[in-house]
Order: C-alpha cells, then structure tokens, then sequence
C-alpha cells in the first residue's frame, strides 16, 4: 500500500492510496474478499486519524495555545524518535538520555 499526502490550501489535504498486489495474487481464490476486508480495515483506521488530526489541528488554532509541544509527556517518545532520526542523518552518534543501561527517564523533564 502506497500513501501521497500532497496539501491543499490552508487546513486541508488530499490523500491518494494504492494498493500494489502482485499479478499472481489476483489469481488466488477469495482475493477479492480479502482486499475488501483489507480496505474496510483502513479506511476505518483512516476516518479514526483524520478526526484525531482534525481535533489537533482546531487545538492549534485556539488563541490558548501559545506553540510548542502540546503535552511534554505524551510527545516525549516522538521527540525522542525524530532526534534519533536527526542524529543518524548527521552523523551523530549519542545515546539520548534515559536509554542507558539502568537510566530510567523522568517524563515530567524535557529533554534533548
């Protein structure tokens, strides 16, 4: 399955989904059931994020809202992922803290 996200004016976007089987698949029995159950299983999975985007994205909008991270500990895991990610892009070769052997990562404290 391939996803092109391509954007389209303020506050929208235009999804574009393929799904790729190879020639010999089609020829199976039940196939066709299958990939019928498959794109029932993501389009449910697919409503359920763009009303979680949806809901984040009118979040961001709200005069409360001062920019940054939202909410520090739920973020924290993908901070940290997108930091190892930037790390191996340049180069970098560093542990980010709380991933040492018997470290343990106070969530309540930002880091890296």
């Amino acid at each position: 399955m391939t996803l092109l996200f391509h954007p389209d004016g303020v506050g929208g976007t235009v999804e574009h989904m393929d799904m790729l089987l190879h020639p010999e698949a089609l020829e199976q029995a039940g196939v066709h059931e299958a990939v019928d159950r498959i794109m029932d299983f993501y389009d449910m999975v697919n409503r359920q994020d763009i009303e979680i985007v949806e809901r984040v994205q009118r979040g961001l909008m709200a005069r409360a809202y001062p920019g940054g991270r939202m909410c520090y500990r739920f973020e924290e895991p993908i901070h940290r992922f997108q930091n190892m990610l930037i790390d191996r892009m340049v180069g970098q070769d560093r542990q980010p803290p709380g991933d040492g052997p018997g470290e343990a990562l106070d969530m309540r404290q930002p880091s890296l």
